[in-house]
């Protein structure tokens, strides 16, 4: 007898040989969410997401690498695991920081000096000097790639220049929706410091989802989030909303507006 643990495993597992990282991952979420309580399998399937990590980043596919590697450190936060969460945030570091040295690498041997500024710039982030990186981008740096686009952004953020990053990213992810996942991770990392400005990247993913009637990822955008800033009342609203609107039957659903941010 296939049970459900067995076939959210194999389903995940799937999903991870096909390439779908953005499906394996909302597979993850929506298992650890209906079923709570059986941590065994979310455990499995989270080391499965590990190892599909690994391979990423043996592949030189550091972008998804570091969202299989950031759900499952997530989760563990959720659960407390401490340790877990720890180990796996010093993994993600890592390979943050040898994604940047790839980047000068490959600046060095002929990419154009706009990546080279901004492969440069995350190095300083990483360095800690989020400030004097931004000093030095521009949106113009980008070119029209709302991946750039978004790098710059981030270290804006991190920089403390909120209305800039923000702008910057509402921006990115307009001309490319497959970047609500990593602006999803971003918005953990920035409401850590702060909420108001993470709670408006989690916005601009969920919006992303709802629009595609992909509720439960939309959802998780904010489970995620309540878990990272206990209490933050807007998401537990917008959370609330989503649900509400996921229980609707198919022909009634509405898509739930996007809230810009104020300034």
């Amino acid at each position: 007898m296939i049970t459900e643990s067995t076939a959210v495993f194999t389903g995940t597992e799937l999903l991870v040989r096909a390439g779908r990282c953005d499906l394996a991952i909302a597979e993850f979420q929506r298992f650890v969410h209906e079923q709570p309580d059986d941590r065994a399998t979310a455990g499995l399937v989270a080391d499965l997401l590990v190892r599909a990590g690994d391979t990423a980043a043996g592949e030189g596919r550091c972008t998804e690498a570091l969202e299989y590697l950031s759900i499952v450190a997530n989760w563990r936060v959720a659960l407390g695991d401490r340790a877990g969460a720890a180990e796996l945030q010093a993994r993600i570091d890592r390979l943050e920081v040898a994604d940047t040295e790839a980047q000068l690498e490959q600046a060095r041997t002929g990419t154009a000096a706009v990546q080279l500024r901004a492969a440069r710039a995350r190095a300083c982030v990483a360095q800690g000097d989020a400030v004097g990186a931004a000093e030095h981008l521009t949106a113009d740096m980008a070119d029209g790639d709302p991946w750039l686009l978004l790098t710059i952004a981030e270290i804006h953020l991190r920089a403390g220049h909120l209305d800039r990053g923000l702008a910057l990213v509402e921006r990115a992810i307009g001309h490319d929706p497959s970047l609500a996942n990593p602006v999803a991770r971003l918005s953990l990392d920035v409401g850590a410091r702060q909420p108001d400005a993470g709670f408006l990247l989690a916005e601009m993913a969920a919006h992303v989802w709802t629009t595609r009637s992909r509720w439960r990822a939309a959802a998780s955008v904010f489970e995620d989030f309540v878990a990272q800033v206990p209490g933050y009342a807007p998401a537990l609203v917008r959370l609330r909303d989503i649900e509400a609107a996921a229980s609707v039957p198919s022909g009634e659903k509405r898509v739930l507006p996007f809230l810009p941010p104020a300034s």
